[in-house]
């Protein structure tokens, strides 16, 4: 996955483009973006300051890693009912 991907699939588990911010920061966003040391970081923006960091090899794993913890949180709120 890509950041691309990861942007297209977002409307599958009922979240706009819109919720993250690639490259960059936003506030009260989640954030996925490169390292100056060519690794990838995400972390949820707030208040100037990167929340619940995590910093990983490639861009495959930052993405897939943020659309895992999206598409949990979507069915933990139940705004995402999985069939049975």
């Amino acid at each position: 996955m890509n950041t691309r991907n990861l942007l297209a699939d977002l409307q599958h588990i009922g979240l706009p483009a819109t919720t993250i911010a690639v490259g960059g920061v936003a506030e009260d966003h989640y954030c996925v973006m490169k390292t100056e040391d060519d690794q990838w970081e995400v972390f949820f923006y707030e208040r100037g300051v990167k929340r619940g960091r995590i910093v990983v090899a490639t861009e495959d794993i930052a993405c897939t890693y943020l659309f895992g913890r999206l598409a949990h949180s979507q069915v933990m709120s139940e705004r995402l009912v999985l069939p049975e």
